[in-house]
């Protein structure tokens, strides 16, 4: 996941340029199984909707954790913005095929692509949203963690 993001942001710095981009990722110990353009895809998605709602300008953290949750370890990953928020009565809405609250400039397409993207990695998507104080979008996808080396005893 961190290598998703990595290229992800790199792919996106012109776009960035009024942000203040907060990485909180452990480098190792995020590993997702799955395709890595459609992880990328779901982070660049949903990194240029904060950028859009902030209009160009703000605070943006991209954020992940194992949850070491002994029936169902998973990773935590967070895209959080601080523009103006989700209404309420969009929240319910926007991952919704076509829904668009951009009027012509949007498709209604990136974040119903994001919520596919993940689903097909076995993970959930949520958007979490106060109006004024940002929007934050969850993902938690199964984690992978190998399992430890078996050493034979030596007698």
């Amino acid at each position: 996941l961190f290598d998703a993001v990595k290229e992800s942001i790199a792919f996106m710095r012109p776009r960035l340029k009024g942000i203040n981009l907060e990485l909180h990722l452990p480098e190792p110990g995020l590993v997702i199984i799955g395709d890595k353009s459609s992880l990328e895809q779901i982070i660049v998605n949903l990194v240029l909707n904060a950028v859009d709602s902030m209009r160009g300008q703000g605070r943006l953290i991209i954020a992940g954790n194992l949850q070491r949750d002994p029936d169902y370890p998973f990773v935590r990953f967070i895209v959080q913005d601080f523009g103006p928020g989700i209404p309420k009565e969009n929240l319910e809405r926007i991952f919704e095929i076509f829904y668009s609250t951009k009027s012509s400039k949007g498709f209604g397409l990136g974040l119903f692509i994001a919520r596919r993207l993940v689903e097909q990695h076995g993970g959930i998507i949520y958007a979490e949203s106060e109006e004024g104080r940002g929007a934050r979008f969850v993902m938690e996808f199964p984690a992978y963690l190998p399992e430890p080396e078996v050493v034979p005893a030596v007698a």
